[in-house]
């Protein structure tokens, strides 16, 4: 990035208007993945707390997530991969997300 107004314009349109993919992003721009890892249970797509998860995240950070389909939300069990990493920030779009992943399980069923 090249200043910080850049990387905050950057943040404010990850993931707002339309879903933002890890794999989608120039390969030129690097990012530390050096990251912990935080499984979010979200049961029945429930939009009230995807917003609230999203609302507490750092105003200054980039996250990923990898949507999964689990029966109880425990990651020690089976369990589906239902996209590739989605970039997220604190100024995504709870909505879009919680479409997108509601997309991608729709096609998960057709297909399966």
């Amino acid at each position: 990035m090249k200043n910080n107004f850049e990387y905050l314009d950057l943040l404010k349109n990850t993931s707002k208007d339309k879903i933002n993919l890890l794999n989608n992003v120039a390969k030129h721009i690097k990012f530390n993945k050096n990251g912990k890892f935080h499984y979010i249970y979200i049961p029945c797509f429930d939009i009230k707390f995807l917003r609230q998860h999203i609302d507490a995240l750092d105003p200054s950070s980039l996250y990923t997530a990898i949507p999964l389909l689990s029966f109880d939300g425990r990651d020690d069990k089976p369990h589906l991969i239902l996209s590739k990493q989605i970039l997220l920030t604190k100024y995504s779009s709870p909505e879009l997300v919680n479409n997108y992943v509601k997309n991608r399980l729709e096609e998960a069923m057709l297909d399966f």
